[in-house]
């Protein structure tokens, strides 16, 4: 039998009442519903019981295992960040990343400390380390330090943005990411907060880079405050003013020997170097023996007193020992096609002399003097 039968035999009884009817299907549904919502209730109170029972055992088991020692880290923050460079980086930036990097598996604040030590390098460590022991386990002190020693200053920023390159290994939207960090690092240590500020900051900046050394090292102090093009500008224009009177060319005394004593030169001392160097080609003995006597003749006849002359031949410039005129020429020896030169010898002088009526026969000396 369908529905609409049944519903038809209900309607065409004579003791059917529909007002009775509805009445009483109101209130079977109202008990079903005060029924559902009892039942949902002792639900909820038992889940809260539950949650309020685990959250009052944590902290006792947290407290067990720090007694027994065996709370270690257990992410390895090292895969997560990157390295930290002192140099370059900002490290307001990194200690934000590093708290968004352990918040999301809702690490506790305490065990922040422990997990920044094994990020940092060494050196950075032992400075928490230096810290003392009851300061050194909070983390807004250990933060506080770290960006009071590592944060870098508008000057650094403007010239990490000016300078720097993109690498191999990255990509153009890393090195973008990049240049925005450094600017907005930059404008924010200046404060720059309309445009204005940023014109003038921008102005000033061109003006720096076309202003030499000196100026920059007598404004030293006060040099990453200037960004205001109109006072910068009055400012060095008030220190050329001050400086040009007094300006003169004053040559460094660093650069000048002034504690070496300055001794003449000799003009032909270029000349004389150059003519102690004999070239020899491979030639004939005979031509090359004459260069050599040649070139030696030029240099002793530039270099030697007129006053000398050889007493064998009268040769100006030479003695008899050395004369080239006197001197026998003997050929060089070949061995294996391979030019040698003989040594020579020359030969004794022998010269008769008288001293107080005493005669005998003496031998030259080959120097200068006579004996």
């Amino acid at each position: 039998m369908s529905v609409i039968a049944i519903r038809d035999l209900i309607i065409n009884d004579t003791n059917y009442d529909e007002e009775f009817t509805r009445e009483h299907l109101k209130s079977i549904i109202q008990n079903w519903k005060s029924d559902y919502e009892q039942r949902m209730k002792e639900i909820e109170s038992e889940r809260a019981f539950e949650l309020e029972k685990l959250r009052l055992s944590q902290p006792q088991q947290s407290e067990t295992a720090h007694g027994l020692g065996v709370e270690k880290p257990t992410i390895e923050i090292q895969k997560l960040l990157p390295k930290f460079k002192p140099q370059e980086d900002d490290i307001g930036l990194f200690l934000t990343l590093f708290e968004r990097q352990l918040s999301f598996p809702k690490v506790p604040k305490e065990n922040f400390v422990t997990y920044l030590i094994s990020a940092l390098s060494g050196d950075i460590s032992k400075l928490i380390a230096r810290e003392p022991e009851t300061l050194s386990q909070g983390y807004d002190h250990i933060k506080n330090m770290l960006l009071k020693r590592f944060k870098l200053s508008a000057e650094k920023f403007r010239l990490l943005f000016s300078h720097r390159r993109k690498t191999t290994d990255s990509t153009w939207k890393d090195f973008f990411f990049e240049l925005r960090t450094y600017f907005e690092g930059w404008l924010s240590e200046l404060e720059i907060s309309s445009f204005d500020k940023l014109k003038e900051l921008i102005i000033a900046d061109q003006i720096k880079k076309k202003c030499p050394p000196e100026y920059k090292h007598h404004y030293l102090d006060i040099w990453e405050t200037l960004n205001d093009p109109v006072t910068l500008a009055e400012k060095l224009d008030l220190y050329e003013n001050i400086k040009s009177p007094y300006q003169k060319v004053i040559k460094n005394p660093e650069s000048q020997e002034w504690y070496k004593p300055k001794f003449p030169r000799n003009a032909d001392s270029q000349n004389l170097k150059n003519s102690q160097f004999t070239k020899f080609e491979k030639t004939d003995s005979s031509s090359t023996h004459k260069n050599t006597i040649s070139n030696s003749s030029n240099m002793l006849s530039r270099n030697v007193d007129n006053s000398v002359y050889c007493y064998g031949c009268g040769f100006p410039g030479f003695i008899k020992s050395k004369c080239p005129k006197c001197s026998p020429k003997k050929n060089g020896a070949h061995a294996n096609a391979i030019q040698v030169f003989t040594c020579f010898t020359l030969p004794v002088a022998l010269l008769d002399i008288e001293v107080y009526e005493a005669t005998g026969t003496v031998c030259a000396d080959t120097g200068a003097s006579q004996s």
